[in-house]
């Protein structure tokens, strides 16, 4: 009944479909890189959470494939001892971006309809998101010279990098509708549930 609850909430949200290619194939990948704002497409998105000492973010992306997927970036706080200073290291920051199986189980932890997930087919990279109930918990790491990045993520802003996700993944499939699309993950995310197909977060 919950999670009927969910997707009825979920489903009723009036996403706007946007084409994925609308000025070329390989327009997409290198706009998580840093571009100016004027040079992204209109589907860039990013969306923040600014923890005591550590920050996460999730945009949209695309690989170098033309698949439509997000990037999680996370950076350490320059001091988090000063509260007036506010600055987060991003030049020296983790990225991950999720791969086309990774997308929709991210999209179903931060959905809840999965109580947590670890990524870690990154080379020495990982990322952990694990539903804590009244908030979400983010934790990524791995990279040479790079700290492990741990923050709380407001359960609101947590729905909001799963709606981004779900976006993402509908955009792949030409016609497919976010209400769909939520049909997919969620009954993808029972079936692996079920048979314990993905990896949880490891717990300590």
């Amino acid at each position: 009944m919950h999670q009927q609850n969910q997707f009825r909430q979920i489903s009723n949200l009036n996403f706007e479909q946007r084409p994925a290619f609308q000025n070329g194939h390989n327009q997409g990948h290198e706009y998580a890189q840093g571009k100016p704002k004027l040079e992204r497409p209109e589907w860039f998105l990013q969306l923040n959470t600014f923890g005591k000492k550590c920050a996460f973010q999730v945009e949209t992306s695309q690989t170098k494939g033309g698949w439509m997927s997000v990037n999680i970036e996370s950076a350490e706080r320059e001091n988090p001892n000063d509260p007036n200073n506010k600055r987060y290291l991003w030049t020296n920051k983790t990225v991950l971006q999720m791969t086309k199986t990774e997308l929709p189980i991210f999209a179903a932890v931060m959905l809840g309809f999965l109580p947590s997930a670890r990524f870690d087919n990154h080379d020495s990279k990982f990322l952990e998101v694990i539903n804590q109930g009244q908030n979400f918990f983010m934790k990524s790491g791995g990279g040479q010279g790079r700290s492990l990045h741990v923050a709380p993520v407001p359960t609101i802003e947590a729905y909001m990098y799963g709606t981004l996700a779900l976006t993402q993944y509908c955009r792949n499939f030409n016609g497919l509708t976010t209400e769909t699309g939520l049909q997919i993950i969620t009954k993808l995310a029972a079936q692996l549930s079920d048979c314990g197909g993905y990896k949880q977060a490891q717990q300590r």
